[in-house]
C-alpha cells in the first residue's frame, strides 16, 4: 500500500498548521492511501553544516531526530510539508530541515528522487509579503532533489477577514472547497 508522510512544522502540537495536516492526512486515508504525521512541535531542528559526512555514513552526521524522519521519508510514496507562515517565509526549521533532507538524499541513496510531494504554506493574516490578494496560491514546480512539488498556500484574502481570528478550526470549509 502506498503511503504519504506529512511533516506539520509549527511549533505548536495542536495549532493552524497541526490541524490542516491531520485534515489532509483524513482526505489521503479517504482514498486508500496510508498517512503519517510528524510533527517539529516538540524537535529543535540544526542547520546544515555542509560537513558532507551524510555521504559516509549514509544518513545525517546531526542528532535532532531528523534522520527518524529521512528513514520514514525513505518508506514513503509522497511527502507534504506543512509550515506556518511568518513574515512572507516558513519557519526556519522547517526551511533547515528540507535543506538537510535534500542535501543527504543527493549525497546517500537519492530517496526523494520520484517521490511526489506537496508543500501547504499556512498564515493566519494576509501578509504584505504574499503576493495577489487569492484565498489560495497554486504554483507548479520541479526543484533540484528531483521531486515533483505543487504548492498551495491557504490565507484569508486580505481586506476580507476570517471569523475568529483565522484559526483554522473555525473556518475548513475552505479546505474541503480546495480538493
Amino acid at each position: 500500500m502506498s503511503k504519504v508522510l506529512l511533516i506539520s512544522g509549527s511549533p505548536k502540537l495542536e495549532g493552524n498548521t497541526a490541524q490542516l495536516m491531520e485534515e489532509c492526512a483524513k482526505v489521503i486515508r479517504e482514498k486508500g492511501v496510508q498517512a503519517e504525521i510528524v510533527s517539529f512541535a516538540d524537535m529543535k531542528i540544526e542547520s546544515c553544516t555542509a560537513c558532507g559526512k551524510c555521504s559516509e555514513m549514509g544518513k545525517c552526521n546531526i542528532e535532532d531526530g531528523l534522520n527518524g524522519v529521512m528513514d520514514k521519508l525513505r518508506e514513503s510514496q509522497g511527502f507534504i510539508v506543512g509550515a506556518p507562515v511568518y513574515f512572507g517565509t516558513a519557519r526556519g526549521d522547517v526551511m533547515s530541515a528540507l535543506q538537510r533532507i535534500g542535501y543527504v538524499s543527493r549525497n546517500t541513496d537519492n530517496f526523494l528522487s520520484g517521490k511526489v510531494g506537496g508543500a501547504v504554506a499556512v498564515a493566519r493574516r494576509a501578509n504584505l509579503h504574499t503576493p495577489g490578494n487569492a484565498d489560495v496560491l497554486p504554483d507548479q514546480r520541479h526543484d533540484c532533489s528531483g521531486i515533483n512539488v505543487l504548492e498551495y498556500g491557504l490565507r484569508p484574502a486580505a481586506g476580507r477577514g476570517v471569523e475568529g481570528c483565522g484559526r483554522y478550526r473555525n473556518g475548513p470549509a475552505l479546505c474541503r472547497q480546495r480538493r
